[in-house]
């Protein structure tokens, strides 16, 4: 009788499992399971205990009330067991329910997998999905709402042979299904050109999102650039694809295709972008942006920083400087060019002259420059400043004057002033014999003198006696005259053969050799000449030779 109670509580329990099932609104969800995927055998499948957070325990317990209800409608009307004993029956229902719905994902799925950003993730070797985290669909379609595949980015050009990671590109938006089956073309990283990936997002109640990304395994091209200067002269013609270069792993030598923009203009200074590009078959490109900068360098004003010129004289400061440009070479400098100047050029002193204005066909201006001008006086030069005079002579000042030898640089003889220091020049007495000094001094038209000593030497050149020889006297004629024949001269005095004195002691009978002495006196000197006189015997018997 206990066996029989027991089998009609168990037949009670199985058919009031069987109307909650099929009847009541307790109806739990199933995980979908992909085609692909075998039922595991009862030795492989694991059972996983469901971890009962708070929530999922009072939805269980809600939904054991309503078993429990349900269940209690057909046991009234047999009037089976009592209610606490249908409770406990309902209790391991729910465990036996709970066990029979738990659902093992094996690891040969592949491409069609089962997400939840919620209570699960997928796993290298298997994933488990269970009744604890599926949460209560609605019946109502009008409420239902199907998964969405946002895909971030629809094409993605990547290298050839880059990892992929499918999920890294799109994202699923849950509608009411929070675990929809998910699903996505696999493509070949390898492989280059353009390759697509379909992603399916498929729910409960199949409703379908389907989204599509654009792989594009391909390497991008390249640009190199061997230019080594990015610089070049204004007016300068450059060729911009000189020593550039592209090259494309899958395409190979892309030079031919490069593309140049640019807003370059060789005729005007500056810094300009240059941007090369380059696209291979596939629609890759690759860019380089370098800066060409155009130079101009200024004009050069050459020449000294200082000048010292003579005063008064004729020059041309074009003569001193130059300008020139490294694009146009020499630059023709004129009086335009001087922007200011005080210089006088006939007055001594120091002055300035600022040349600018100097500029390239360009436009380009020169460096302005600021010249100092030293215009210098030379002194005037006087030499022969010595004058001899004889004694007694007279002294004339202009004829002094006359025998200077005065020079200057800048300016004419005729134009020099000569000035003696009449006190010292009056003191000058020609009837003495002396050297007078007087001070001199000669003055260029600037004022510029020059100082110096002027002298004259009073002097006395002594009586000169001529005509003065040796003579011969026969004894028994008439007495010689001694000074016959003999002059005498003084450049200073009137002296004449009467001022001569003679000295002489001649025995006019006796023959012999006889000296006789003359002299003559100026005012300061003696002049004193000798000769002789030779007394001989007449012969008569040679009278001629003797007459001789």
């Amino acid at each position: 009788m206990a066996k029989k109670k027991k089998y009609m509580r168990f037949g009670l329990f199985i058919f009031s499992c069987s109307v909650v099932l099929l009847v009541s609104g307790c109806k739990p969800q199933q995980t979908e399971v992909p085609q692909t995927v075998r039922p595991a055998s009862n030795k492989t499948k694991q059972s996983i205990k469901v971890k009962t957070p708070e929530e999922s325990h009072l939805k269980k317990e809600e939904n054991s009330s309503q078993l429990f209800e349900f269940a209690s409608q057909f046991r009234k009307p047999l009037a089976l067991p009592t209610e606490a004993m249908i409770k406990d029956e309902t209790n391991q229902l729910r465990i036996a329910y709970l066990e029979a719905t738990t659902v093992t994902v094996p690891q040969s799925l592949e491409n069609s997998i089962s997400r939840s950003n919620l209570t699960h993730r997928f796993a290298e070797d298997e994933q488990k999905v269970t009744l604890s985290d599926v949460v209560a669909i609605p019946e109502s379609d009008n409420q239902w709402q199907g998964p969405y595949v946002h895909v971030n980015d629809p094409l993605q050009i990547l290298p050839r042979g880059t990892a992929i990671d499918p999920f890294a590109y799109f994202t699923i938006v849950q509608g009411s299904d929070p675990v929809p089956v998910i699903h996505y073309t696999p493509v070949d990283p390898n492989e280059s050109g353009y390759q697509d990936m379909q992603i399916t997002a498929t729910d409960s109640k199949g409703k379908v999102s389907v989204a599509t990304v654009t792989f594009l395994f391909n390497h991008s091209p390249t640009i190199q650039q061997a230019r080594q200067s990015h610089h070049a002269t204004i007016g300068s013609s450059i060729d911009l694809l000189a020593g550039i270069s592209a090259h494309d792993e899958e395409d190979g030598e892309l030079t031919a295709e490069i593309q140049v923009k640019t807003t370059l203009q060789t005729e005007k200074e500056g810094s300009y972008e240059v941007i090369y590009s380059v696209t291979d078959q596939f629609g890759a490109s690759a860019k380089l942006v370098t800066n060409m900068t155009i130079t101009n360098e200024a004009p050069i004003i050459a020449g000294p920083n200082q000048l010292v010129l003579p005063v008064d004289q004729s020059f041309s400061l074009f003569d001193y400087f130059s300008a020139n440009d490294q694009e146009d070479g020499a630059i023709n400098l004129t009086s335009e060019n001087i922007l200011a100047s005080d210089l006088v050029p006939y007055v001594p002193g120091n002055y300035f002259v600022r040349i600018g204005n100097v500029s390239d066909r360009y436009g380009k201006r020169a460096a302005e420059r600021t010249i100092y001008v030293h215009l210098t006086n030379e002194a005037p030069t006087v030499t022969n400043t010595h004058m001899t005079l004889p004694v007694f002579s007279e002294l004339n000042k202009e004829s002094y004057l006359a025998k200077l030898v005065l020079a200057d640089r800048e300016d004419p003889v005729d134009q020099l002033h000569v000035a003696i220091d009449l006190p010292f020049w009056e003191k000058i007495d020609t009837s003495r014999l002396n050297i007078y000094r007087f001070p001199l001094q000669v003055q260029d038209t600037h004022g510029k003198i020059t100082r110096t000593f002027g002298s004259v030497h009073v002097v006395n050149e002594p009586p000169v006696f001529s005509g003065i020889e040796d003579k011969r006297f026969l004894v028994g004629e008439e007495k010689l005259d001694l000074l016959a024949g003999i002059s005498v001269t003084d450049r200073e005095e009137k002296l004449s053969i009467a001022d001569v004195e003679v000295i002489e002691e001649i025995t006019w009978d006796t023959p012999g050799s006889y000296p006789v002495y003359l002299s003559i006196k100026d005012s300061f000197t003696e002049t004193r000449m000798s000769f002789h006189v030779s007394v001989v015997e007449k012969n008569p018997e040679m009278p001629e030779i003797l007459s001789e």
